[in-house]
């Protein structure tokens, strides 16, 4: 709840980060989905064939950003970083290079989920509820009666960005249909 609700999922992280110092950070970036819901929507995922590691979390974060072609300082978790650890020295061995034909999620995504959905734990912790896909194994335990009936009434939904995606039934130009609409010129 802390995480989710009283603080938001920045501030948090920093101080985790700070009391449980990481020893390593790794991005497995060898095959990555992008657009406007990621994996969500993306049934043809890029093959950008890279792995990101260091001793230093925010040198990797930093990287990770960079390959996808974004200002590292653009994230608020980033800017709480380097105020907290300073900028990262980098030494980057390896390619240098964008992501190729690479397309970042739209401002408005990462705005209702940490703004809306986080910020609002009951809430968003009703809709992630809902609106996840899992396996069977996986399932809440014992939900209760009105989020059973959500999940159901979700079913529809949900089967747009996962189970036909799962199956390869959705149009692979979907992904990029969708990033057109959220991100219309003329809005």
């Amino acid at each position: 709840m802390e995480y989710h609700h009283n603080r938001d999922i920045f501030t948090t992280t920093i101080e985790f980060i700070k009391h449980f110092p990481i020893h390593f950070a790794l991005i497995d970036a060898y095959i990555s989905a992008d657009g406007p819901f990621g994996i969500f929507a993306d049934k043809n995922p890029n093959h950008t064939d890279t792995l990101i590691g260091s001793e230093d979390i925010v040198a990797t974060d930093w990287i990770g950003a960079a390959k996808m072609g974004l200002d590292p300082m653009v994230s608020d978790y980033m800017k709480l970083a380097v105020e907290s650890f300073g900028k990262p020295q980098i030494k980057l061995v390896g390619d240098r290079t964008l992501y190729p034909d690479w397309v970042n999620v739209i401002d408005v995504i990462p705005l209702v989920a940490f703004g809306m959905l986080d910020r609002n734990y009951y809430f968003g912790n009703l809709f992630y509820s809902v609106f996840s896909y899992m396996e069977d194994f996986f399932q809440y335990k014992e939900p209760s009666i009105g989020r059973r009936f959500a999940r159901l009434l979700a079913d529809p939904i949900k089967s747009l960005f996962f189970q036909r995606v799962e199956r390869g039934e959705l149009d692979g130009e979907t992904n990029q249909q969708l990033y057109k609409l959220f991100t219309r010129e003329d809005r």
